[in-house]
Parts: structure tokens; C-alpha cells; sequence
């Protein structure tokens, strides 16, 4: 299995009624930033963090809401839970939730949409253990991948961890990379920085990258990992994070695969954090 350079940190749950979406006629997938060609970038974006501790506020005077809420995107994802269920049914839906570093529970009473976001604990002094859910999504033969999320980081951070990890993977050749998104605590509660980096099967690579970005702790933000075919010499990433938008090409990955695995929560990780999530979406397009 491959390994993180820095523990993870992130969060998802399931459950049932209108808080999973799946559409399997997309007309097109929807984007904050558009994957690049090819080449390193940086941009400055918007920043989408609210301003509440709870459901959050809706924007400035002057500006539109945002959008929240799985049935509100248009055109739907084509995976989407936003944590609103009946129940208090944890990984319904996913392929397994692991909860060997701490519980993952549903959250009402700090939430972005609706009525409830999913809560990921990390309670543990053992070392390289994962609390998170699963899944595996995107069939072959598809050329583009977006995942999104609302993330809102307790105080205090206390230790390096990584929000998202996804497996992409092309059975045939037995190629496998895995991009991850990790976090640095500052040592005052806080997140100091982020980094995006790739690695192989059996850690042969380890292709990081620093991101301008930087989540805020108890505030919602969000966070968004795309990427693309680029032409059979691997993929082009775009990774927004803070507000701000970092743009890779990792030649490391297959150029095509069979699935992509979407691993959420803390990923070979110790130590203490807590996290939300909510309105996690998956989009992919392709012939």
C-alpha cells in the first residue's frame, strides 16, 4: 500500500434518501478551475470560506449564495452525499469505512448544507492508522476526474494530516498512482501550510509539490482535486485549495485507467484531529 509523506486528514459519510446522487448521463462536468495543459501554475482564487462556525453564512452583501445541498448542482454530480439521511447510518453506500484511528459520525451541529455533515476523529497514538471511507468510482474509459469538497479543520490541528487521497488505477498494466492533499499544523492550533504529491506503487516515486493554499480551522472552505488525459504522457492536475488554484502535470500516472478510488479521511495517520465534511461530490466525463 502506498504510504502519505505527511498522516491524513479527511472526512465522508452516506447515507440514504436524496444525500447520494448519481448521474450517469453528465453533459458536462461542472469546474472551478480548468485543468491546464501541461507545465506548473499558480493562480489566485475566490476564497469560498464562510464566515460562520455553523451552517455558515450565505456570501457578502452583493453576492450570490452558494450552492449547497446535493439536489442544487446542476448538472448533477455524477456521486454526490451532502449527510442529510434519515438515519444515523454511517459508510451507506461506500465500499468500506474504516475506522481503525477514530470514529466517523454524523454531524448536527456544525454543517454547511442542510441538516447534518459527516464528522472524522482522529484519537490515536499509534502510528499509520486511517479513519475514513472509500469508494471506488469513474469506469474506464473516461478522460476527466473532479472531486470537491466543503472541509471545515478543528482547533486545534495538532498534527500533520491528509484530507483526501485518491487511487487511480490501470489494472491491465498494474499502473497505480496516488495523488494526495496534506496538511501542516503550525504548532498554534492552526494549518501552516499544503502540499500535493504523487507517488507510485511501492513509494518508487514521490513527485511533491507546495500549494499556495491554505484551509482555515473552524471555518468552512473548499477543496477541489481535477485531472485529465494529457495526450498518453500522463495527467494534468488542478488543485484548488484556500481559495487558490495550483496547476501540475505527473507523468507518473497512467494516461487512462480502469477506476478511481476515492479514499476520505485520515490516511496512515496518529495523533488528534477532528474535521466536517460536507456536499462531497464526484464528477467524470468522457467517451
Amino acid at each position: 500500500m502506498i504510504r502519505a509523506r505527511f498522516p491524513v486528514a479527511c472526512v465522508l459519510i452516506l447515507g440514504s434518501g436524496c444525500s447520494l446522487i448519481y448521474s450517469s448521463d453528465l453533459d458536462g462536468a461542472r469546474t472551478s478551475a480548468t485543468v491546464a495543459d501541461g507545465g506548473n501554475s499558480r493562480e489566485s482564487g475566490a476564497s469560498t470560506s464562510s464566515s460562520s462556525g455553523e451552517a455558515g453564512a450565505d456570501g457578502g452583501a452583493g453576492q450570490d449564495p452558494p450552492t449547497r445541498g446535493c439536489a442544487s448542482y446542476s448538472p448533477a454530480p455524477n456521486f454526490c452525499d451532502d449527510f442529510d439521511v434519515s438515519q444515523n447510518s454511517v459508510g451507506l453506500g461506500w465500499d468500506n469505512v474504516n475506522q481503525e484511528g477514530g470514529p466517523i459520525v454524523l454531524d448536527g451541529t456544525t454543517f454547511w448544507s442542510g441538516t447534518h455533515a459527516a464528522k472524522v476523529s482522529l484519537a490515536t497514538s499509534k502510528s499509520c492508522q486511517y479513519t475514513r471511507l472509500e469508494r471506488v468510482l469513474a469506469p474506464a474509459g473516461r478522460d476527466r476526474f473532479e472531486t470537491r469538497f466543503m472541509m471545515r479543520p478543528a482547533r486545534p490541528w495538532s498534527s500533520n494530516a491528509t484530507p483526501l487521497a485518491l487511487n487511480i488505477e490501470q489494472k491491465s498494466s498494474g499502473t497505480e498512482c496516488q495523488p494526495l492533499l496534506s496538511t501542516t499544523k503550525d504548532g498554534k492550533g492552526g494549518i501552516s501550510g499544503t502540499d500535493f504529491n504523487v507517488q507510485t506503487k511501492g513509494g518508487a516515486t514521490n513527485d511533491d509539490h507546495d500549494l499556495t493554499g491554505v484551509p482555515p480551522v473552524d471555518d468552512w472552505s473548499e477543496v477541489v482535486v481535477a485531472f485529465q488525459t494529457n495526450g498518453g504522457h500522463g495527467l494534468d492536475f488542478a488543485v484548488t485549495v484556500g481559495g487558490a488554484t495550483d496547476r501540475f502535470t505527473f507523468a507518473e500516472c497512467p494516461s487512462s485507467w480502469d477506476a478511481v478510488r476515492l479514499n476520505v479521511g485520515f490516511h496512515c495517520d496518529s495523533g488528534s484531529n477532528v474535521v466536517d465534511y460536507d456536499d462531497v461530490r464526484a464528477t467524470w466525463d468522457g467517451p
